[in-house]
């Protein structure tokens, strides 16, 4: 059986693209193997984040009325005046712990808020 050169070659450049293809998939599947774990948290970081900026913060709320923050936090806080909770929890200064207090305080509000209307 006889083939042309060019047959020949266009032969070794589909090899040689499905080689290319074969590796290109070998990796991509590796590194989401690996970095599954990673990727996952980001993407709830991503959600946390999507979650609190809409969580508002009330435009004239004095931060030293809510108990429980740090003093440090409190200080950033009324200087910055943030609108949400995402917002706040970028504050230099403003810890975790500070948000999660910020969140049971907005909670207690909402609740009273209700309670109040009925």
């Amino acid at each position: 059986m006889y083939f042309s050169f060019s047959v020949i070659l266009s032969f070794l450049a589909i090899f040689q693209f499905l080689q290319c293809a074969f590796l290109i998939f070998h990796v991509s599947v590796e590194i989401e193997l690996k970095y599954e774990g990673y990727i996952r948290r980001q993407q709830a970081d991503i959600e946390e984040a999507r979650r609190l900026e809409g969580k508002k913060l009330p435009a004239g709320l004095d931060y030293s009325q809510v108990l429980g923050l740090r003093l440090e936090a409190v200080e950033k806080l009324n200087q910055v005046k943030p609108e949400n909770l995402s917002q706040a929890g970028r504050v230099s200064g403003v810890s975790p712990a500070d948000i999660s207090v910020l969140m049971i305080w907005l909670a207690a509000q909402e609740k009273k808020q209700k309670e109040e209307a009925h």
